[in-house]
């Protein structure tokens, strides 16, 4: 089943297929990066993470954040036809809604239903990982 993609003045919500797949790889790594960290985090006082894996895990999920924050920005400004440096907090939860991600997944051109099950997957794992881990 093919969705439409989501036009507002002649413009998609994120800017074009490559703009929401940039966007979508953001919410990704950024996700992923956050669920290795708390995968590789020293738990005890005597053990310490590898630094080689450390600093390649936090550039990428640092990445994944630029990349999201940018396409909160053409976001916030498909939504409120304003430009702004900082998206509103409403845009920011917006963004990451199943029904914004599924239209940033049809603008991208990708499976809607995969993007969605891997990306709220690896969400799913965060909170799990977040809670388990933290006692």
């Amino acid at each position: 089943m093919r969705h439409h993609v989501h036009v507002v003045d002649g413009t998609t919500r994120f800017g074009g297929r490559s703009a929401a797949r940039r966007f979508l790889l953001g919410v990704g790594l950024f996700w992923g990066g956050f669920l290795l960290v708390l995968l590789i985090a020293p738990r005890g006082r005597e053990q310490s993470a590898p630094s080689f894996l450390i600093w390649p895990i936090a550039a990428a999920t640092l990445a994944g954040g630029v990349l999201v924050v940018r396409g909160q920005r053409v976001l916030h400004r498909s939504l409120t036809g304003t430009s702004t440096r900082f998206p509103s907090l409403y845009t920011q939860i917006r963004s990451l809604l199943p029904v914004t991600m599924r239209e940033a997944s049809t603008e991208a051109g990708l499976n809607v239903t995969l993007v969605l099950i891997v990306l709220y997957g690896l969400l799913a794992l965060d909170v799990a990982s977040f809670f388990i881990l933290s006692v």
